[in-house]
């Protein structure tokens, strides 16, 4: 049943594609970085959840233009409203970019904020011990 839909033009996959696609372009990279690699910090989580989010978005806006009829009036101004279709069709190629760029961010960022020795506060995070009262 999932091959049949992933190979049909649903609304479904549409909105799958990009809700998903900006979630796991944002988050997945800090999320996965955090776990595994200590030399990770906020800055560089930021500049990943930033950077996954804007490049899964581009599909999603021009799939709210169709629906919204702007791409009608931008091709009365000469833009071909094929342009707004083929990228709107295109979700997971650009939710798989968005992830892969976020990596590089959050990888980037953070070993930049980490060579100007500014002070890592995500020491408690894999050491820290919640003491109770």
């Amino acid at each position: 049943m999932s091959y049949i839909v992933a190979n049909t033009k649903t609304p479904i996959l549409d909105m799958m594609a990009y809700s998903w696609g900006i979630i796991s372009g944002s988050f997945l990279a800090p999320y996965a970085l955090a776990l595994f690699w200590k030399g990770l910090n906020k800055a560089g989580a930021w500049a990943g959840i930033l950077v996954g989010f804007f490049v899964a978005l581009p599909p999603a806006v021009a799939k709210m233009a169709i629906v919204l009829k702007l791409a009608e009036s931008a091709a009365a101004a000469g833009n071909p409203p094929n342009a707004f279709d083929a990228l709107a069709g295109k979700g997971p190629n650009y939710a798989v970019l968005a992830m892969l760029c976020s990596i590089a961010a959050c990888v980037i960022v953070s070993l930049i904020v980490n060579a100007a020795g500014k002070k890592q506060d995500n020491e408690f995070f894999y050491s820290g011990v919640v003491a109770s009262e």
